[in-house]
């Protein structure tokens, strides 16, 4: 019994943890070539929006109970096959990437300041969805189908853990390549000296705007699909509502200053970060608790200790400063 509860334990950081990572792993890109967007969130919930769009038109009828006469269905099943639901990712990342490209442009082409062009892309994500996605929670939106489905229970207490969706497995190996990507390539090395100095880099002949153009592409790529995973399988089924994200764009930031830009820490902090989400639920189950813990701090425990980490970290600015990209957030004026 303990291991099943250990394992049930791991599937909820899992699963809690996998968005975060996903758009940490593409904000720490961005963040590598000299660029901050503080869009996360706006580009997440974009991405959850149109997910959930294209998952209720793509769902297909499975059915559980024939008609006797072979012919037609008794009792049938709405879901979604993993190969479509492949589709349905993609196109929340892609929905993401285009908030991307408005950042972009507005950044690298008119040189607008990073700071508020990343919170006004915050806004307009939010803003855009609550505005189109105004009663689409009444769509009907299949489940996504899973790995092992039923046969799950033939592996005992590991069953869930292995049918979990191939997202989980395949976001955590990304951004362990993200990381190789960086320090061992060509194109890491390139990256990383766009971030460090893009005067230099420019002097050298590389080109700076579109390297970060590159970087900022991925980085809108990795929140939209973090932000479909929110909308269509975090919470066991696909679900939409207005703030969906619950600021989750927001601790994918905290994680990458979290991580001093390292990618095998990134994972660290994802599951750290998952942990504190799913403590959450597990102390609402619990009985005994005071009445104003419930409805006061409990909500806020996720984002509390976020906070006092990033505190415990800021004492040693020495880290930060070691780590961070040199000219990161900083205005790029090619030389003519």
């Amino acid at each position: 019994m303990e291991w099943a509860y250990l394992v049930l334990t791991l599937v909820s950081v899992l699963n809690f943890a996998t968005p975060l990572l996903l758009a940490a792993t593409g904000e720490l890109v961005v963040e590598k070539s000299g660029v901050l967007n503080l869009g996360v969130e706006g580009m997440m919930i974009v991405g959850a929006m149109t997910a959930y769009f294209v998952g209720a038109h793509i769902d297909l009828e499975v059915c559980t109970v024939p008609h006797f006469s072979g012919v037609g269905c008794l009792v049938g099943t709405s879901s979604i096959p993993m190969e479509r639901f492949a589709i349905v990712v993609l196109t929340g990342g892609l929905a993401g990437m285009a908030l991307s490209f408005l950042f972009a442009l507005l950044v690298l082409g008119f040189r607008s300041n990073q700071v508020a062009t990343g919170l006004g892309l915050t806004l307009l994500g939010l803003t855009l969805t609550n505005a189109l996605g105004s009663g689409s929670g009444d769509l009907k939106v299949g489940r996504v189908d899973t790995l092992l489905g039923t046969q799950a229970s033939d592996w005992g207490i590991w069953g869930p853990l292995l049918n979990m969706n191939p997202m989980v497995w395949l976001t955590i190996i990304l951004c362990l390549t993200v990381g190789w990507v960086l320090t061992h390539t060509r194109l890491g090395l390139i990256i990383r000296a766009v971030g460090e100095n893009h005067d230099s880099a420019h002097t050298l002949g590389l080109p700076v705007q579109w390297v970060r153009l590159g970087a900022i592409a991925f980085g809108g790529l990795c929140a939209g699909m973090a932000g479909a995973y929110i909308s269509m399988i975090q919470i066991g089924a696909p679900l939409w509502k207005e703030g969906i994200t619950a600021g989750a764009g927001w601790l994918a930031l905290a994680l990458i200053l979290f991580a001093t830009w390292r990618a095998e820490r990134v994972v660290l902090g994802a599951l750290i970060f998952g942990f504190t989400l799913a403590l959450e639920l597990r102390l609402q189950t619990l009985a005994g608790l005071p009445s104003w813990f419930v409805p006061w701090l409990l909500p806020s425990l996720p984002y509390l200790i976020p906070i006092i980490v990033l505190t415990l970290i800021s004492l040693d600015a020495r880290v930060i400063r070691r780590n961070a990209p040199a000219s990161l957030g900083k205005l790029f004026e090619p030389i003519s």
